[in-house]
């Protein structure tokens, strides 16, 4: 459904002002009979520029306690779905779904709590419904997105860490929600090294990545043993991911001009040769740069 900016700001001004709605229980009585209006919403109004931060919040709300559950899956899906529009730091090859807009915070009030709730206690219902099935599984993905660096939320990442089989699920999270604890960072490091099964190269990308963000000694130390193990199509990330340590870089240039010619040697990579090779040659650059100082 597609809506002109008149229409949308008449949609809004009925809906959230004639009707003069206060934000609870009410909203929900009323607005969940307007299932077109949360149609548009989830698949274009959370996108429009010419609905307000605002109003896109009031309308999460209303949406959290409405008493139908479809409108509840919908405002639930359309968090999920909005947090793939973005591209974020610590994704690799990451292409975003929709176009980006920045909606600055979309937190409301219990936004969290009723995340983590829907998330604990919606599984049993899950299986014969595809919209509450999607809404469900990335629920955990719409928390990281809102409530980046929470503890509440790392809880939540820590048992999908401990429950999903090939673990990239919770590397994902780990990343979107820009956590750099210890704990994280030492699982990004452990999941460099674990052995490769058909998605290993998902491992890979996304523990390199977040120790391309989130940058430590431990963390260079292990890229770098990285690098020098098992070779992979996808040790260029890991190159990135060493290269953004900047000089730190610098205590490993030896080892590096080593590794350079054992990976030609080993690899048919022409994005990982050319990386390593551009990483030697702005390491090289510092290196003089700091004997002339």
């Amino acid at each position: 459904m597609m809506m002109g900016s008149k229409t949308i700001r008449v949609l809004i001004t009925v809906l959230l002002g004639i009707l003069g709605i206060e934000i609870g229980a009410e909203d929900a009585h009323h607005i969940s009979e307007t299932k077109e209006f949360f149609d548009w919403f989830m698949n274009e109004g959370i996108y429009s520029p010419e609905l307000s931060d605002e109003d896109t919040r009031r309308i999460i709300s209303v949406g959290i306690q409405s008493e139908n559950s479809e409108i509840v899956s919908q405002t639930v899906f359309t968090l999920v779905v909005f947090s793939f529009a973005h591209e974020v730091k610590g994704y690799p090859d990451y292409q975003p779904s929709s176009p980006a807009l920045d909606r600055g915070s979309l937190n409301v009030p219990g936004l969290k709590s009723f995340l983590i709730n829907y998330w604990r206690t919606q599984v049993s219902s899950m299986q014969d419904d595809p919209l509450l099935r999607q809404a469900w599984e990335g629920v955990p993905r719409a928390l990281a997105f809102i409530f980046p660096r929470d503890a509440d939320v790392l809880d939540i990442i820590w048992e999908i860490a401990a429950t999903r089989q090939d673990g990239t699920y919770a590397l994902e999270l780990m990343n979107l929600g820009q956590f750099n604890t210890p704990e994280v960072n030492r699982h990004r490091i452990e999941n460099l090294f674990i052995e490769y099964g058909p998605r290993g190269g998902r491992h890979l990308k996304l523990a390199a990545w977040g120790l391309n963000v989130h940058q430590s000694r431990e963390g260079l130390d292990a890229l770098i043993q990285r690098l020098g193990g098992e070779y992979h199509k996808d040790l260029h990330f890991v190159v990135d991911a060493i290269g953004a340590h900047g000089s730190e870089a610098l205590l490993y240039f030896d080892q590096l001009r080593n590794l350079e010619s054992k990976l030609q040697d080993l690899g048919d990579s022409d994005q990982l040769d050319y990386k390593l090779d551009q990483l030697l040659i702005i390491l090289e650059t510092l290196e003089s740069a700091e004997n002339y100082e």
